[in-house]
């Protein structure tokens, strides 16, 4: 079957990515992605589920950061 871990496998394969970064634990997705992001960075959160509750969650650290 199709795993987080051969998807993030793939990726680096395909040599376009400059960083791949798999974060098991969707609890601690946004906090990993604090700590990485840059500004200009692209960040693709992709999973099943409440994957897309990390977004709001890294934005509002971001937002926390800049005032």
């Amino acid at each position: 079957g199709v795993t987080s871990a051969l998807l993030a496998d793939l990726v680096r394969a395909q040599g376009t990515a400059t960083q791949v970064h798999l974060v098991q634990e969707r609890a601690r997705a946004a906090a990993a992605l604090h700590n990485l992001v840059r500004p200009g960075d692209l960040v693709v959160t992709v999973g099943a589920g409440d994957v897309t509750a990390v977004g709001p969650q890294l934005l509002e650290m971001l937002g926390e950061d800049a005032g």
